[in-house]
């Protein structure tokens, strides 16, 4: 077993930034150490002290502080040891760096390497910088203070501690912080009382202080001129009884009454919250309504070329949209042009009115039939119009030898109502609307103002018909027309 004096690193040093004291001070043990074993035992009555001087090799900078401590129970603690830039070093170069401790007849030990920071003042580096915070209340903007070079670069320097004091007005809160892996520190929880200014100096050892003057703002200064109260809106001069607070963390705009609670929280991004009214402006992009685009409404998404430049869309359902262009209505699939079918509910007590305001007047359809202006109702289909099949002259009169190749005389259609709704292979848009006064307006033009009369079904035929009557036959499913003494079939 060989045995040998020697001392010992238990904490090496850390934290090194000029005219500054290391954040980590060094710690010395003085023993015995076994080299077979390797072994240390401290040699609590050793007598004497160790040095500590810059590392082999070591440019650039000086020591400052005690650099000799004494062994106490075989320990020497450092306490400020610090460094400072030499003459030569006026850039305050990055350097790199070791310390050695010394002992008169003991070897000498070194320690590990580590940086010195050029860091060499502090700034307040949040945005924006606040000026004005609410008495007796938490700032609501945070204080974010950094340390820099001389070319104000960001200088990453960990573990350091900064303190913020108070001039003006006594402060509360975390007032000291340590900096964290990138350089820099947040004070989120300071709060003021007493005073209508404060003067705030943020202060790190060996470090250019950063200094920031913030207004206080006593809470019974937000009070009305006047009286705002229901049907007395505030005027242009008047200070509401409230707060308005920016929360920036969570995109949200507070108003708070004197007490600071919240009475209104209008939010930026997704979840609860209300909202004030809109006033005008521009919009672009949908309004949506539970976030998952199942209900929204957004300009059109498609252009039917009818001058409504695509109109307004309203999705109800996802898959379905209501479209609106220049007095046109469509339901479509939604994002697309694809048809959809529109269903009005009338079982549930929905109905389509077309109304006179002036004398309250006009049709309603339901599922159940049409009402017309006179009070009558049309629940099966006929009136004063019939099919004209293929092939039949559509000048107002229809030929049954060209429609069904059997006789061949003419039938009136003044007397039978019979008009071309439809002729097959046509592609001209049909459609039939209603008049202002509550008719029905066919694609023929012809006018119907009150319900028909002239449409019956059954197995058997009408007793006492008149001129222009129509029947079909339910047991033979074939449509007849009366005229004069005789029913005349038409065929499919």
């Amino acid at each position: 077993m060989a045995i040998i004096k020697t001392l010992k690193i238990i904490t090496h040093p850390q934290g090194a930034r000029y005219n500054a004291t290391l954040s980590t001070q060094p710690v010395i043990h003085v023993g015995d150490l076994d080299t077979v074993t390797s072994v240390f035992t401290i040699d609590t009555a050793f007598v004497g002290s160790v040095l500590i001087a810059e590392g082999p090799g070591n440019t650039g900078y000086n020591l400052s502080g005690t650099l000799t401590k004494t062994f106490v129970s075989g320990v020497a603690t450092f306490t400020n040891v610090g460094i400072v830039p030499d003459s030569t070093n006026t850039a305050l170069d990055i350097s790199s760096a070791s310390l050695s401790f010394v002992t008169t007849n003991l070897n000498i030990v070194t320690s590990n390497t580590f940086q010195i920071s050029n860091a060499s003042k502090l700034v307040v580096t949040s945005s924006p910088v606040p000026t004005t915070t609410t008495l007796g209340r938490v700032m609501q903007i945070p204080i974010k203070v950094q340390f820099k070079d001389v070319d104000d670069n960001d200088i990453p320097l960990s573990g350091i501690s900064i303190v913020a004091s108070a001039q003006g007005a006594t402060m509360s809160g975390t007032t000291t912080l340590q900096s964290g892996v990138s350089g820099f520190v947040i004070f989120t929880q300071l709060t003021f009382s007493g005073g209508s200014q404060v003067v705030l100096t943020f202060s790190s050892q060996g470090m250019t202080s950063a200094v920031i003057t913030i207004n206080l703002i006593p809470t019974n200064i937000i009070k009305p001129r006047r009286s705002i109260v229901a049907g007395d809106p505030p005027v242009v001069g008047d200070i509401v009884p409230f707060e308005i607070a920016i929360n920036i963390p969570d995109r949200q705009l507070w108003v708070a009454d004197e007490t600071g609670t919240p009475v209104l929280i209008v939010s930026g991004g997704s979840g609860g919250g209300a909202y004030l009214p809109l006033e005008g402006g521009t919009m672009t992009g949908a309004i949506v309504f539970d976030g998952t685009s199942g209900q929204y409404i957004s300009k059109g998404t498609f252009d039917t070329s009818r001058g409504g430049n695509s109109g307004i869309s309203l999705v109800c359902s996802i898959g379905y949209e209501f479209n609106w262009q220049a007095g046109w209505l469509r339901t479509t699939e939604q994002g697309s042009a694809t048809p959809r079918s529109l269903y009005l509910d009338s079982g549930a007590g929905t109905s389509l009115k077309v109304w006179n305001a002036s004398d309250s007047t006009g049709t309603t359809i339901s599922h159940l039939g049409i009402t017309y202006p006179d009070g009558t109702t049309q629940t099966t289909a006929g009136g004063g119009s019939s099919i004209v099949r293929s092939g039949c002259e559509p000048d107002g009169y229809a030929s049954l030898l060209s429609c069904n190749g059997s006789n061949s005389f003419w039938v009136d259609d003044a007397a039978a109502h019979i008009t071309t709704n439809f002729i097959e292979g046509q592609t001209t848009e049909h459609y039939w609307t209603f008049s202002a006064n509550g008719s029905l307006i066919f694609p023929d033009n012809t006018v119907q103002t009150t319900a028909s009369t002239k449409f019956t079904s059954g197995a058997t035929a009408p007793t006492s018909p008149a001129q222009g009557d129509r029947w079909v036959n339910t047991t033979d499913a074939v449509q007849y027309t009366y005229y004069q003494t005789a029913w005349v079939q038409f065929n499919n």
